[in-house]
């Protein structure tokens, strides 16, 4: 598990939109909190109900980058006008 944290993070830094790169991979500190939670999840639960919550929160993520790019793409069209 512990060298698909840094691949993940190369391919989130590769797809993230350069507008909002550096917020996709800042630092350290959302890994860390996710890995603690994780944690904290599997001694409360089980590990099923550990990636049902972070696959939540990863399509809530990709909602928001495709919501993003589309504002983006709008307010870029309105500047042309």
């Amino acid at each position: 598990m512990g060298l698909y944290i840094p691949a993940g993070l190369l391919f989130v830094l590769e797809i993230a939109p350069a507008d909002v790169r550096a917020a996709a991979v800042k630092n350290g500190h959302g890994n860390a909190v996710f890995t603690f939670l994780g944690g904290v999840f599997i001694d409360w639960h089980s590990e099923a109900f550990m990636y049902g919550i972070f696959s939540l929160v990863t399509c809530g993520g990709i909602a928001l980058l495709f919501v993003l790019r589309h504002q983006i793409n709008l307010s870029r069209a309105e500047a042309c006008l």
